[in-house]
């Protein structure tokens, strides 16, 4: 119930301050946006990567999507911070978090409301990367999700980078103590170097 609550109010309150968020890199992705509505899908990847100077392709086939099918700017974006909500609380109810902290961290986060209105294509690397998370166990929705999460922000790959140097550093110990290396332990060496 908590993950719903969370992305309805996100869903509402973006509705409501999705028309004033204008300025800045928003500016170009609304007029992207508009544009894209008009094209065939060739030749808006070809006016998006001319546009944006970007070569993330999971927002530009969101935006393609939405925009082809004349849904309003707004409201995109308002669909796209209430997914965000909603695997960002699953994600955070699956580590124990606080009720209380979950709704704080969601509804007012200054870096949350960063994601909701400015940072759009780091919004779809962020929400792959809770469903990343939220598949962890199953290997094969992890990678297909980790992947989606770098193409649709480059810099996402920082987190999983992290990640597997975490786990290296982890395999590093246990070899230190054991005196043995596993298989698994090589592979990631192997691609971090």
């Amino acid at each position: 119930m908590l993950k719903i609550t969370c992305s309805l109010l996100v869903f509402i309150y973006s509705l409501y301050v999705g028309p004033f968020a204008t300025g800045g890199d928003q500016t170009s992705y609304r007029e992207i946006y508009e544009q894209m509505g008009k094209m065939s899908f060739e030749e808006a990847i070809l006016f998006y990567f001319r546009s944006l100077n970007s070569k993330e392709i999971v927002h530009l086939g969101f935006s393609y999507i939405f925009s082809s099918n004349g849904i309003d700017k707004d409201v995109f974006i308002a669909i796209s911070n209430g997914v965000l909500a909603y695997v960002s609380a699953a994600v955070l109810l699956q580590f124990n978090a606080s009720k209380i902290i979950i709704i704080s961290i969601i509804l007012t986060s200054f870096y949350f409301n960063v994601l909701y209105f400015s940072a759009e294509r780091l919004k779809f690397g962020f929400i792959f990367l809770m469903l990343s998370i939220l598949f962890r166990d199953r290997k094969v929705f992890f990678y297909i999700l980790s992947v989606t999460s770098v193409l649709s922000h480059a810099q996402m790959a920082i987190n999983y980078a992290a990640v597997l140097f975490s786990l290296l550093m982890m395999q590093i110990k246990r070899i230190l103590v054991s005196g043995k290396i596993s298989t698994k332990t090589f592979v990631i060496i192997f691609i971090i170097i």
